[in-house]
């Protein structure tokens, strides 16, 4: 004879097994979701580690021949080698320029004033 309450059984235990695999996969997804995320986040928040070492430069501009300070000069640098500007600023009435926040190197400083 058929007996039901086996079959039930049977598909229930089926059922049951394939949630648990999907709760498993579920569970897995979700941590490697939060594990990528946070290698995300960690690469993006260092700052003064290794090669990614930030540098700042500050330099007083005058005339070569009075000595008197230069206002209003641009002050820019570029990676030797290349023709893009990194970084960028004025001089203040003192003649000081700060240029700050780059990848340590070797630039080219460029100073202009008309």
């Amino acid at each position: 004879m058929f007996d039901v309450r086996r079959t039930w059984n049977r598909t229930h235990d089926g059922v049951r097994a394939v949630y648990r695999i999907f709760c498993t996969m579920k569970k897995l997804l979700i941590t490697i979701v939060f594990l990528a995320g946070c290698g995300i986040s960690s690469i993006h928040g260092q700052s003064g580690v290794g090669p990614r070492e930030r540098s700042a430069l500050e330099l007083k501009v005058t005339e070569a021949g009075s000595g008197e300070p230069v206002q209003m000069a641009t002050v820019y640098i570029i990676p030797a080698g290349d023709t893009l500007v990194t970084s960028f600023t004025f001089t203040d009435k003192a003649g000081t320029a700060l240029l700050k926040d780059f990848a340590a190197g070797k630039y080219i400083v460029n100073i202009r004033h008309s």
